[in-house]
């Protein structure tokens, strides 16, 4: 009777019996003779080679919807960045009828002239006198590259109707008011 030789599994290291074909751990053909030698070592170039191109397209996909998620913050990023002119007009007026004037000059150009934001506010009665401002209608807005005209009409308490045009010009993309001027 032949004697049992001792072979290892080539795959997970155990003892193995020779008189089997597969590992009874890990389930891996068993290699018992040195002319499977060179077979088991193809096999594992090979099974390396198809880990090597997983572990590529696993970088792919990754990097792929790493840019793709990227993209997304930045477009939603920049679209909540990006104000109407018409609504920086709104917020400077509301800011600018309570003399909200540091909030106010938020939405102004650094040159926009303080006294005529205050003679702006003259115009534009704070809400506890008889004559304040009751709504705003937008009437236009245009815009042209950096360049933006916002046109509201202020409908006071009294009746009384005026239209004001606002200047605007778009700073590190943000819309700040220039100029303005009334429109009976």
């Amino acid at each position: 009777m032949e004697a049992e030789k001792e072979i290892y599994c080539w795959q997970c290291g155990k003892k193995a019996s020779s008189k089997t074909s597969f590992c009874s751990d890990c389930g891996a053909r068993l290699f018992n003779g040195e002319d499977q030698l060179p077979a088991a070592r193809t096999v594992a170039n090979q099974m390396d080679s198809i880990k090597k191109k997983l572990v590529k397209v696993d970088k792919k996909v990754f990097y792929s919807v790493g840019a793709i998620i990227i993209v997304i913050i930045g477009i939603l990023f920049y679209s909540l960045q990006k104000e109407k002119p018409s609504e920086i007009v709104e917020l400077f007026i509301n800011e600018t009828v309570e003399s909200n004037w540091d909030q106010a000059n938020t939405y102004a150009f650094e040159e926009f002239d303080y006294l005529k934001m205050r003679n702006l506010s003259q115009r534009f009665p704070l809400s506890g006198s008889p004559y304040f401002v009751d709504e705003l209608q937008l009437i236009k807005e245009e815009k042209s590259g950096d360049k933006a005209t916002v046109t509201y009409k202020l409908i006071f308490t009294n009746g009384r109707r005026e239209n004001v045009t606002f200047e605007l010009l778009k700073n590190e993309g943000k819309w700040l008011i220039t100029n303005y001027r009334e429109e009976y």
